[in-house]
Parts: structure tokens; sequence; C-alpha cells
């Protein structure tokens, strides 16, 4: 969200067209963006304002600042915890930003550590549940299982009983 933000107002457009730019052409480090960096992205305004143009480039750039910032955050109560020596095998990075393009690659530069995208695992069934097998609803599930394994009462369900009553015709008398 803070990146989706970031486009939102650096381009003067609503959230819902910053996000769905950001799903479609969002990347991290934008000078590994070959030929696609210098993609021009043409927006064009319903009101009296001009249309935009915005590259790819510029787009990462904007993302990556963004990234970055909450990287460092990161690695920082990362070190102040005193498990930085215990992250031998890597990093893995999940949610809905964990598909974007050089995502892996941003995160390993800047910390030195290998770095895997998480998946969720088959744990649930998710019969209509459209997305349930994507990175980001890994940390749901997450929550949801360590939830249900650590059989932490984190909502109240009522479950009421519902008994089926037989339509009687007016006039009669129930037997």
């Amino acid at each position: 969200p803070g990146d989706t933000d970031d486009i939102r107002k650096e381009c003067h457009i609503s959230e819902r067209l910053a996000e769905n730019i950001k799903l479609a052409y969002g990347a991290c480090m934008p000078d590994k963006l070959q030929s696609l960096s210098e993609k021009v992205l043409h927006i064009r305004s319903n009101s009296t304002e001009p249309d935009k143009q915005v590259t790819v480039k510029y787009l990462s750039e904007i993302i990556t600042a963004r990234i970055e910032e909450i990287l460092m955050a990161m690695f920082y109560e990362i070190d102040r915890s005193g498990f930085a020596d215990m992250l031998q095998s890597g990093i893995v990075i999940t949610g809905g930003c964990a598909q974007m393009a050089n995502l892996n690659s941003f995160v390993s530069e800047i910390s030195g550590y290998s770095v895997k995208t998480g998946y969720p695992r088959k744990l649930f069934t998710g019969q209509n549940c459209e997305g349930i097998n994507e990175t980001a609803a890994t940390p749901s599930l997450g929550l949801i299982y360590a939830a249900v394994n650590e059989q932490i009462n984190c909502c109240q369900v009522e479950v009421k009983e519902v008994v089926a009553e037989e339509e009687i015709p007016e006039g009669t008398t129930p037997e």
C-alpha cells in the first residue's frame, strides 16, 4: 500500500488505478528492466486535466525507493533482535509484493542473504477460493494455521440450531 500511495501521489491518479498499474508494470531495480524500462504508459484522464505519460522506469524508481525504505527498517529490526546470525538459510518473501519483478534480486543485493518466494502450503482446501495458492494469501493463511495449531481463540463463532418447519396449509392443525 505504501508504494501504491506513492504512485498515486506522484502520478496524480486514483488509488485503484495506481494499484492496477503497479500490479501490471511494477518492478524493482529500474536499471535492470532492459527494454521494458523505456515503455511509456499513457494514462487517459476522465476529467479536464491532460492525459499523463509515465515510463515504466520512473514507476520502478518510485517502487524501489519505498521498498528499500521498508527493507532497511526490516533489517534494522532483525539486527536489533539478535537473530541476524540465524538467517543462514536466507529470507522468504511472501505476500502480494513477492511476485514483483526483480524483488528477490533487490533484497539479496541489499542484504547479502539468499532469497526465496513463499507460497502457501496445501494445508487448506480452498474450493472456489480464487487466489488461495498465490503468494498474496500466504500471510493470512499462515496466521489462520497458527491460530488453529495453537488453539488461539481469535474469534467467536455462534452456532444457532435451525429447525426446518414444514409449511402448514392454512386452516389445518398440526398433528
